[in-house]
């Protein structure tokens, strides 16, 4: 244990959360507002989407004749969004961190490491996550009902699993189940996790 880390052990506090940035969220416009990026940045990261979004196309037609490529197949555009996001100023890679964990939504303590910045124990983690996941279960269920009884619409995910795509109704389902597993969240911590999750989370940035 370094002479940081035996401090905060002394001093009864959490180690500080280090969150690797999902660099896949540079694509989303609010995301580029939120770091203020240049019209000539927004442009470059356009540029490596469209032509990840063409590799998969390519890749797809070469193992079925459906749009979608093999279940697996990891996203072409990560090593350049990467590489591209690495070359910003540190400050807007730090301001990107926060909005990563806020990608989480209210299943937040799914994030590497953050259980153990806010001071709970494995077990702790184990049990919030386990309600939610119980909480969030009949919301899956209920959504693919209701997208049987309405013909659809569908999307594919992962290569090959069909699930109910976002109308306002499964919107509004998604609205209600995330409110639950958020009031869960909170409740599950005391005041001073709460507000330290607060403040590992940042402004608030919308993802969806």
């Amino acid at each position: 244990m370094n002479s940081v880390l035996l401090l905060l052990a002394i001093l009864g506090q959490s180690p500080p959360l280090t969150v690797t940035p999902n660099w896949a969220l540079l694509t989303k416009p609010t995301v580029q507002r939120a770091l203020e990026l240049t019209v000539p940045q927004t442009r470059a990261i356009f540029a490596i989407h469209t032509t990840a979004v063409a590799a998969l196309k390519r890749l797809a037609r070469r193992h079925s004749k459906a749009p979608v490529p093999p279940v697996g197949t990891p996203d072409p555009a990560l090593p350049a969004l990467e590489k591209f996001g690495k070359g910003l100023p540190l400050d807007k890679q730090e301001r990107l961190a926060p909005i990563t964990l806020q990608a989480y939504g209210p299943r937040v303590l799914t994030a590497p490491g953050i259980g153990k910045a806010l001071g709970l124990s494995a077990a702790q983690v184990d049990k919030i996550t386990g309600a939610q996941l119980d909480t969030a279960k009949p919301y899956e269920e209920k959504e693919r009902l209701w997208a049987e009884a309405h013909n659809g619409p569908w999307r594919t995910v992962g290569g090959d699993l069909k699930v109910p795509a976002v109308t306002p109704e499964i919107s509004r389902m998604n609205d209600e189940r995330d409110a639950k597993l958020t009031g869960l969240l909170k409740q599950n911590l005391t005041p001073e996790q709460n507000d330290r999750l607060v403040k590992m989370l940042g402004k608030p940035v919308k993802l969806s």
